[in-house]
């Protein structure tokens, strides 16, 4: 009986064998998934952090620029203000000679009467 016992206990030694070197495949490829996971993962974060400081920049730059035209807009803007009071002005200073004395005080009354009443 110890004859066929043996080929019997031999075949269940292989197949707990096998079944340990299954598990060990199975858990180096597992290992190996996880590492590769983890790779992928710290790589995918390496890369969005850089995309985010990157549209942070490019989004400083833009603000930047639509300021600069904003404020480039205002002094045009300004000056032309400016330029058409300063042409008023004129206008006004070259025609107030001709004004009759008595609508020249008038004007001068209406004007600076606000300032003299307060």
């Amino acid at each position: 009986m110890s004859e066929t016992s043996e080929p019997a206990a031999s075949a269940g030694v292989d197949a707990l064998r096998r079944v340990k070197a299954t598990e060990q495949e199975w858990e180096q490829r597992l290992r190996e998934a996880r590492e590769g996971a983890t790779a992928s993962l710290e790589r995918l974060r390496a890369e969005t952090e850089a995309m985010v400081k990157a549209a942070l920049a490019e989004a400083a730059a833009r603000r930047t620029a639509v300021v600069e035209e904003a404020r480039s807009r205002a002094e045009r803007e300004a000056k032309g203000i400016e330029a058409k009071g300063d042409a008023d002005a004129a206008a006004l200073e070259g025609s107030s000679a001709t004004l009759p004395a008595p609508k020249r005080t008038a004007v001068l009354d209406a004007v600076l009467g606000r300032f003299r009443s307060g």
